[in-house]
């Protein structure tokens, strides 16, 4: 402090001198005067006499040499063999539909006489005796869903391609059969085609059945 002051006062910086004491007080061994080193040398002979020993300075960890990780070689793939193509199966085709007129000849193929025929028209008379009287001469036949019309007039084909006549021609089978069944025309065969000789009294019982007159044969 004496020195300090000394120098405080030789025109020194006095702040800075101040500074200087008061950290030398509070940490005495940055002091490197005389009496400072007298005052430490004092303070360590008396630790040494007292079996203290002087703390060791801490050791400094050896910086250990990282040697690199011996890594095995990882083993190579083998190349997967090649997995044998499935065949991809073919789409199963359907058969191709049959023409039209295949299959209409298969239905006349099989077609029977409609019985009841005299009474459907008899039931069609009931809703115009005109729609009717068209039909006179015409037998029908049944196969399958389907009743096949044989008319000799061919206006009866013309009614039948209306839908309000076709629905009272289908509506009048129905009552008659007790089921509901498409129409279509019957195609007679070439024999059938050929041309017989007239008989007037197959075209009068033919009239009779269309008028709904029931024709007994003996």
């Amino acid at each position: 402090m004496q020195d300090s002051l000394e120098r405080m006062y030789r025109g020194g910086n006095r702040r800075i001198e101040m500074e200087m004491a008061l950290i030398k007080l509070c940490s005495p061994e940055l002091d490197g005067s005389v009496d400072a080193l007298v005052r430490r040398v004092s303070a360590l002979e008396r630790r040494l006499a007292s079996g203290a020993a002087p703390a060791a300075p801490a050791a400094v960890p050896a910086v250990q040499e990282q040697r690199p990780e011996k890594t095995e070689p990882e083993p190579a793939e083998q190349p997967r063999e090649a997995e044998p193509s499935r065949p991809v199966p073919l789409a199963q085709e359907k058969p191709a539909p049959r023409p039209a007129a295949e299959a209409m000849q298969e239905i006349q193929a099989s077609a029977k006489r409609l019985e009841a025929w005299p009474e459907v028209l008899q039931t069609l008379r009931e809703y115009s005796q005109a729609v009717a009287a068209s039909f006179s001469g015409s037998t029908a036949y049944v196969s399958g869903e389907y009743v096949l019309i044989d008319a000799p007039s061919p206006m009866a084909f013309e009614l039948l391609r209306r839908p309000a006549q076709r629905d009272k021609m289908r509506e009048a089978i129905r009552q008659v059969t007790g089921r509901v069944y498409k129409l279509g025309p019957y195609q007679k065969s070439a024999a059938q085609q050929e041309k017989k000789p007239e008989d007037p009294l197959e075209d009068l019982e033919e009239l009779a059945r269309g008028a709904g007159i029931e024709v007994i044969k003996k």
